[in-house]
């Protein structure tokens, strides 16, 4: 700062020099110049040359010190800015050393914060550096507690280990080595470190460390005891589970075979069905049952098993089951492979979440032996209503002709000597006509039992229907008692036809019998005899009170009777001889009837006989 002042004073000095001797020879000259022309001015010129002499000493000085103070001001703000440079250096580098500290204060918290055993090495193997953990393992293990192996040769101490044969350090060494040289990023070695007490395992881990040469690197311990525990207990599970395996293989294998055993021996299908309701195996009894060969369904439609009317009841069943999760059973016709069908029963369960297990019986004989029983529950039920009939004609049919035969029989013991002949004749032919009528009742009830017991012989010869027709109808037209008109016509029909004579005439009796009873007295029965295609029509017209549509069902039946017959006599076994009688014909009877209007019957006879109930019949010439 001295130096710059004394070099501004010069600076000055010489200026004021130069511009004073300049301002001298300037007015000296022009004083000369004014003495020549005006000596009176000479005065005034040297009092303006000195006044002169100081204002431009004046002036010179004070640009010369202007210029020279503002060099001075930028150099005092050059020199206060370098001193707040540098102060901010001084504090940024404060601060870096700072957050060094810092730094290294994390980076050695980070350290101990690993639970392995770690320490850092320089290019030499030397320890440079370690984590609590380390120090920890060292102290525990009778080490140093301050700075522990700190500065120490790792490498020679793993080379000293391995010149006493152990294996692993000298693995160790050159793993390090190898890492530090460059040659491997990563080197890792497990090992054993058994104590007197208990047997430990440890895992070593190599790394470099990122940074200029020389490489440096980080060796990490770390107790695996326990993972090595794990894996040996693991390792004995496993040894014990796939002897459990084993085992257990061997029980499900014989178990499968047991289980194939009863399903294959199963009198009963047995399926596995999916979910998707398809077939996914068989029994061979299925295979049996169905008439296929082993596998021929796999992979088939569940409900191709049923008949295509049962089909959707399979598909609804099943639904059912994987809905419910209940078992359920139907039946239905099953259909074999080559299209025939049988009755079965199909049993359906379900099997968690792994689709349906299915039995297919054959039902045939059950279903045979269930009709039977349904045929039996039927005649027996049959059985009872006609015995009920029974009981109900025979207090009828049978207590009235005796209570008038007892009567009558009375009569004649108590006024026999009062009597005339012709009052006895009367009275005994009273008894003669009520015995008579017991017998017809008798007799139309053994040739019923006769009948159904098949004890009647069918005896066709070639005869001519008309003519039995009429024969049949003139009986009934001469009948002293006739009250009615009996009409009869015949078409053409052939002369000669198979007939048994003694049931066809039987057969147009009782039609005609009846259509007289059941009509009032003056009524008109009509009978017409035609050929009708390859029959004999034999129609049977009354005009008289008709059968109610209830009882049409019912007129076959052993002793039924309509509900609107009233107090007319009859035993309800006429119609039943002649469906029984038109039946041994090869023929049948149909009825059409009207209430109030009248009743038609229609007894067709084939002209040529089938084969009959009991085999060929020869007809006579």
């Amino acid at each position: 700062m001295r130096q710059l002042l004394s070099r501004f004073d010069t600076r000055v000095t010489l200026v004021y020099a130069a511009i004073a001797l300049l301002w001298v020879i300037l007015t000296d000259a022009l004083l000369m110049a004014l003495s020549q022309h005006d000596p009176t001015l000479i005065g005034l010129a040297a009092m303006l040359k000195g006044v002169g002499f100081v204002l431009v000493s004046t002036l010179a000085l004070s640009i010369v010190l202007s210029a020279e103070w503002r060099k001075r001001v930028r150099v005092e703000q050059a020199l206060q800015d370098d001193i707040a440079m540098r102060k901010r250096l001084q504090a940024a580098q404060e601060q870096n050393v700072r957050t060094m500290d810092e730094m290294r204060q994390f980076l050695q918290a980070t350290l101990d914060a690993f639970p392995a055993n770690t320490v850092a090495l320089d290019a030499s193997g030397t320890i440079i550096s370690f984590n609590a953990a380390w120090k920890h393992f060292s102290i525990a293990n009778g080490g140093p507690s301050e700075s522990p192996y700190l500065g120490a040769n790792y490498l020679a101490v793993c080379d000293a280990a391995a010149a006493r044969g152990e294996q692993e350090a000298a693995a160790a060494a050159a793993g390090i080595r190898a890492v530090i040289a460059g040659q491997h990023d990563y080197f890792f070695l497990e090992y054993p470190c058994h104590s007197p007490d208990e047997q430990r395992w440890c895992a070593m881990r190599v790394m470099p460390l990122v940074g200029p040469a020389p490489r440096r690197v980080v060796v990490a311990h770390q107790d695996v005891t326990e993972r090595w525990q794990a894996q040996e207990a693991l390792q004995r599970a496993y040894e014990t589970l796939e002897q459990r395996i084993v085992e257990r293989t061997a029980e499900l294998r014989a178990a499968k075979e047991r289980v194939e055993a009863v399903l294959h021996h199963s009198a009963d299908g047995i399926l596995l069905v999916s979910m998707g309701l398809a077939i996914q195996q068989s029994n061979r009894s299925f295979c049996t049952l169905f008439g296929c060969e082993p596998d021929s369904y796999t992979g088939a439609a569940f409900d191709a098993l049923a008949h295509p009317d049962d089909a959707a009841l399979v598909r609804e069943a099943a639904g059912q089951v994987v809905a419910t999760g209940a078992h359920k059973a139907v039946e239905l016709r099953a259909r074999r492979r080559d299209g025939s069908l049988f009755d079965a029963e199909l049993s359906i369960g379900y099997v968690n979440g792994e689709g349906l297990v299915c039995t297919v019986r054959d039902i045939t004989e059950r279903k045979h032996a269930e009709e039977a029983l349904r045929q039996a529950l039927a005649k027996e039920q049959e059985l009872g209503e006609l015995k009920s009939r029974f009981v109900a004609m025979a207090s009828h049919e049978f207590r009235t002709p005796l209570a008038t035969i007892q009567a009558t029989a009375d009569t004649l013991i108590a006024y026999r000597d009062r009597m005339g002949d012709d009052q006895i004749t009367e009275k005994l032919s009273i008894i003669c006509q009520q015995v008579g009528l017991l017998r017809d009742v008798m007799r139309d009830l053994l040739h019923l039992a006769r009948l159904e017991t098949h004890q009647v012989e069918f005896e066709p010869v070639e005869t001519d229907p008309d003519a039995l027709c009429r024969d049949v109808i003139e009986e009934f037209r001469s009948h002293p008692g006739a009250t009615h008109r009996v009409a009869y016509v015949c078409g053409p029909v052939p002369s000669r036809v198979p007939l048994d004579r003694r049931l066809m005439r039987q057969i147009i009796s009782n039609l005609v019998s009846n259509a007289i009873k059941f009509s009032e007295a003056g009524k008109t029965v009509n009978v017409r005899l035609e050929q009708d295609g390859n029959a004999l029509a034999l129609i049977v017209q009354d005009e008289g009170l008709g059968i109610p549509d209830v009882d049409l069902k019912y007129l076959f039946k052993p002793f039924y009777r309509a509900t609107n017959v009233g107090a007319i006599s009859g035993i309800g076994l006429g119609l039943v001889a002649t469906k029984e009688s038109v039946d041994l014909h090869g023929g049948a009877i149909a009825v059409e009837s009207k209430v109030g209007v009248g009743t038609t019957f229609t007894v067709r006879i084939p002209i040529v006989r089938p084969r009959s109930l009991h085999g060929d019949v020869a007809l006579g010439a």
